[in-house]
């Protein structure tokens, strides 16, 4: 699924939902994260949530929807989930309430 968003330069883009790695809402913006940049797209998180449901995003916590296919390594202890296995790049946090979401699909 294509998804249209404007990009860093104010382009229009579209981003493959394969390459979606999480989107995030900061300050009433929403952000599609790919491993490259960052783009507005011009949906809601709540949208999003519902639309990529199929495709293995789930919302990990109130403020984002994770590609759950591109989680490489998940900190319990912290709640935190990366998209490397290094955990340098990119994560998201993942409240209480979700963990479950993660330990069922990859960790535990």
């Amino acid at each position: 699924m294509k998804i249209p968003a404007v990009d860093s330069k104010g382009n229009v883009t579209l981003i493959d939902h394969e390459d979606i790695l999480y989107i995030v809402t900061k300050i009433e913006k929403v952000y599609i994260h790919t491993a490259d940049e960052a783009c507005t797209p011009v949906r809601t998180l709540k949208e999003f949530e519902s639309l990529l449901a199929q495709y293995g995003f789930e919302r990990l916590d109130k403020s984002n929807v994770t590609n759950i296919g591109q989680i490489k390594y998940f900190d319990r202890r912290r709640r935190v989930a990366y998209f490397d296995k290094d955990k340098k790049g990119k994560w998201v946090g993942v409240s209480r309430r979700n963990m479950q979401k993660i330990r069922d699909q990859w960790f535990y």
